[in-house]
């Protein structure tokens, strides 16, 4: 059942937290909203398939497994309200909307601490008990998805802020959505670990890339400078 999890999470969409690092990384964040849509989108019928696949292929069974609607559109309200407010006060009042983007990035470190220190409240017995059995297996994977999400845009030349937001859109699942379909439809806590685990684990991962990509960010505004 801890295959079957792993395999739930790696099929979910990208997760608004995805947007969050992209805009401290000055990453396109446009482009992810665009890619979270799509593919958010995708997973109605993406995700039931792979389950069902892991579940065959894992347990030997077959379970009719409902696309999580309601999860995937409570999901695209959080991330296309506050973009719509952000852009009609933009748009609106665009001098204090510039003014205040200091201010955003600084609170918006302050809700990615404070997800963490919530995350490790709730989460923290779980991963201590399971991180020697899926925990290795949650780093490679997001590793391994933020690597190939930058390396390959940059490969075919897309630009550094394009190969940024790709990067994480590919390394930050929603675990939400994998933990919701854990339980509510498989209704197994050990299938909801590895996307428990992978929450907390992301959010530390994906906060040292931002700092990497701050840093090809600020070299690639140089050379076009030069």
């Amino acid at each position: 059942m801890l295959a079957v999890g792993f395999m739930l999470l790696a099929a979910s969409p990208g997760g608004a937290m995805a947007n969050i690092f992209s805009h401290l990384a000055h990453g396109d964040v446009a482009l992810n909203i665009t890619l979270t849509a799509i593919n958010s989108v995708l997973s109605l019928v993406w995700l039931p398939l792979v389950l069902n696949w892991s579940l065959v292929q894992f347990l030997g069974a077959e379970l009719h497994v409902p696309a999580p609607t309601q999860k995937i559109l409570e999901v695209a309200t959080v991330i296309i309200l506050p973009v719509l407010i952000g852009m009609f006060v933009r748009y609106v009042w665009p001098a204090p909307a510039r003014r205040a983007a200091g201010t955003v990035r600084g609170a918006s470190v302050l809700l990615l601490a404070f997800v963490v220190a919530i995350s490790l409240a709730n989460s923290g017995e779980a991963m201590l008990q399971h991180f020697g059995t899926v925990g290795l297996a949650c780093i490679a994977l997001n590793l391994v998805s933020l690597a190939i999400g930058y390396a390959v845009p940059r490969l075919i030349g897309l630009p550094v802020a394009q190969a940024t937001s790709i990067s994480l859109e590919i390394g930050i699942h929603n675990a939400a959505v994998a933990i919701f379909v854990a339980l509510k439809v498989l209704e197994s806590e050990v299938a909801s670990v590895p996307a428990a685990l992978y929450g907390i684990i992301m959010l530390a991962t994906a906060g040292i890339a931002v700092t990497w990509f701050r840093r090809r960010h600020a070299r690639a505004v140089v050379a076009v400078l030069e």
